[in-house]
């Protein structure tokens, strides 16, 4: 009898992942987006992701790069690793990260004040820091939920204003 061997991929199709979007004829944060020139300097879109140093942080910034964002900065309290390094390395030039607390206005609004006098203007910003504990959540301390609240919940809601 004959035997059928299926062979499977090292990685399964949720696995898979696909970060090219077609941004033609969207509107990003009020801008209309079109393919039909390439960018001009004054086009190029400079974004900032904060916590992008690791993580989902920097799955949206490498997101970013991968349609055509010019310049991402990533605003994080950390200082970036080993992941961040190999991400500039696929985009030189292109990624820069800037140490600040998010949890501090005075600390972000002077990282926003550099980007903008380094690339002359910032297009977008992406608001992911965020923090978790991983424990029950009857076991929370009022101080921990109160922490983990203001990074999660009140910070971000500060930068729509």
């Amino acid at each position: 009898a004959e035997q059928t061997v299926t062979m499977t991929p090292a990685t399964t199709a949720a696995q898979q992942h696909q970060t090219k979007v077609a941004l033609t004829g969207k509107i990003i944060a009020g801008t209309p987006i079109s393919r039909k020139q390439p960018p001009q300097h004054s086009q190029q879109k400079h974004v900032t992701v904060t916590g992008a140093n690791r993580g989902i942080g920097l799955g949206v910034a490498e997101s970013c790069l991968d349609n055509d964002a010019a310049l991402v900065y990533s605003i994080d309290y950390a200082e970036p690793g080993e992941e961040f390094a190999a991400a500039q390395k696929r985009w030189p030039g292109k990624l820069k990260a800037i140490q600040a607390d998010v949890t501090k206005e005075s600390t972000v609004t002077a990282a926003v004040d550099r980007i903008v006098e380094e690339s002359g203007a910032l297009h977008g910003m992406v608001v992911n820091a965020g923090r978790t504990n991983h424990k029950a959540a009857l076991d929370f301390t009022e101080e921990e939920i109160h922490a983990l609240f203001n990074i999660n919940v009140r910070i971000p809601i500060r930068f729509l204003h």
